[in-house]
C-alpha cells in the first residue's frame, strides 16, 4: 500500500513543481517590473504599464548608467523630460514617484547614489512632502528601493507572486490592446493625469476645496532635518545638487493662505535656505548646492483657469502639477544657462529670503484682487 501512496506523492510534487516553474518562466520571460531583461522585447516594452511601480522605477535606475537624476512626487514624474536638450547629453532618468512622501524620496536618493553612476541630482522641493504624518507606503516597502526588503523575498515575489502575475497578464492585456505605456523609458509620465473630462476649473476646484493634501495637511518643520540630510549625502558623495522650490499655481498658494499655511510656508522657505547654506559650509571643497525659487506669483502661476471644460491649460495640469512646458522651462534656467525671470527661478539665500517672501506676500494680494474670477474658484459651494 506504500508504494502507491508514494507514487501519488510524487505525482503531486512533480506537478507543483511543474507549475511553479510555469510560472517562473512566465513571469520572467514577460518580466513586467524590468528586473531580469533576459528576453528583451522592444514592441513589449512599450506597452509595460509598471512605472507607477516603485519595483519598476528602482529596476529602471538600476540598469540604466545614469549621471543625472530627478527626484520628487508625480510633479517630478510628470513635469521633467529627461531627452531636454538644456541637459546638454546628460544621460537623465526621472525618478519621480507618485503618491510619495519625503522618507520614500530620501530612500530613492539613497538608492541612485548607490549606483555609482549618478554625478547630479535634480531635488524638487515641494511643500506637501514636509508633513507630519509621512511614512513608507507598502509599495515602496516592497521594493529594492527599501534597505530591509530581502532579496529573496524580492525574487520570489517576482516571479511566483500573485501580484506580479497579474502584471505580466496585464502587460499582455495591454499589448493586445494596443495600450501603450503612460510612462517613457526614462521614467516620466508622458500621459495627462487623470480628473479632465470636467476640465480644469472643476479639477482646480476638487483639488482645492475637496478631501485633499492641502485640508489633512500639516508641515512638520523636523523634516526640514531629513531633507538637509539628503543634500549632505549628495555633497559627501561628491554629487552635485540642484535644489528647486517646485512652482504651483497662483490658487494654491491662495489656499495657503485661506487655511492659514501662509506663514508656515514662509518659515518653510527660510529653513531650506538655511539647511542648503549649512550643508554648503559643510563641505567647502564642493561645488556649493544651488537651491532656485520658482514658487511665486509669476506670469506662469498666474494662468488664467479656463471655465470652458474643452479649454486647456499651457503651463499646468492642476493647482500644483505643472505641465512639460513649464518643466522646460525650469530646465532651462537650471542647466541650460537662462536667466531668472525677475524672482522665477532667482537664487534663494538666507541673506535674500525675507525681502523675496516679503514680495510674495505683496503679490498675493494684488493677484487676489486682479483675478476675483479665478479666486471665486476657493468659495465653498452655495448650499
Amino acid at each position: 500500500m506504500r508504494r502507491p501512496y508514494r507514487a501519488y506523492l510524487w505525482r503531486q510534487v512533480l506537478a507543483v513543481g511543474a507549475g511553479a516553474a510555469a510560472l517562473a518562466s512566465f513571469n520572467l520571460i514577460v518580466d513586467p517590473y524590468r528586473a531580469y531583461r533576459l528576453f528583451v522585447s522592444p514592441e513589449l516594452e512599450r506597452f509595460k504599464n509598471t512605472a507607477v511601480t516603485r519595483r519598476t522605477k528602482a529596476e529602471m535606475m538600476r540598469h540604466g548608467d545614469w549621471d543625472l537624476v530627478f527626484l520628487g512626487s508625480s510633479r517630478t514624474e510628470a513635469g521633467f523630460d529627461a531627452e531636454h536638450p538644456a541637459l546638454g547629453g546628460r544621460r537623465a532618468f526621472n525618478l519621480g514617484l507618485s503618491g510619495t512622501s519625503l522618507p520614500e524620496v530620501e530612500g530613492a536618493l539613497r538608492y541612485a547614489l548607490a549606483q555609482g553612476s549618478v554625478r547630479t541630482v535634480l531635488l524638487l522641493a515641494e511643500f506637501e512632502l514636509f508633513r507630519d504624518d509621512a511614512s513608507l507606503g507598502d509599495d515602496f516597502r516592497h521594493s529594492p528601493f527599501h534597505d530591509e526588503y530581502g532579496r529573496l523575498e524580492y525574487h520570489g515575489s517576482n516571479l511566483f507572486g500573485m501580484q506580479a502575475t497579474e502584471h505580466s497578464l496585464r502587460t499582455l492585456a495591454d499589448y493586445a490592446a494596443g495600450r501603450v505605456a503612460i510612462h517613457d523609458r526614462y521614467g516620466r509620465m508622458v500621459f495627462p493625469l487623470r480628473g479632465f473630462e470636467t476640465g480644469h476649473a472643476a479639477l482646480f476646484r476638487r483639488a482645492l476645496l475637496g478631501h485633499g493634501s492641502l485640508y489633512a495637511f500639516r508641515y512638520a518643520p523636523p523634516e526640514v532635518e531629513r531633507f538637509e540630510d539628503m543634500v549632505d549625502a549628495c555633497l559627501a558623495g561628491g554629487v552635485d545638487v540642484v535644489v528647486a522650490i517646485a512652482p504651483a499655481h497662483a490658487l494654491a498658494l491662495v489656499t495657503y493662505e485661506r487655511q492659514g499655511l501662509w506663514p508656515a510656508w514662509e518659515g518653510w522657505k527660510r529653513a531650506i535656505a538655511a539647511a542648503v547654506e549649512r550643508r554648503n559650509r559643510a563641505h567647502p571643497d564642493r561645488g556649493p548646492a544651488r537651491l532656485l525659487d520658482f514658487a511665486g506669483f509669476s506670469p506662469y502661476a498666474c494662468e488664467p483657469v479656463p471655465r470652458d471644460p474643452s479649454g486647456s491649460m499651457r503651463w499646468y495640469w492642476d493647482p500644483t502639477h505643472f505641465k512639460k512646458e513649464l518643466g522646460d522651462v525650469l530646465l532651462e534656467r537650471m542647466f541650460g544657462g537662462a536667466p531668472a525671470d525677475g524672482d522665477f527661478g532667482a537664487p534663494l539665500r538666507p541673506d535674500s529670503v525675507d525681502a523675496l517672501l516679503a514680495r510674495q506676500n505683496d503679490e498675493r494680494i494684488r493677484y487676489a484682487a486682479a483675478h476675483g474670477e479665478d479666486v471665486r474658484l476657493l468659495d465653498p459651494p452655495a448650499p
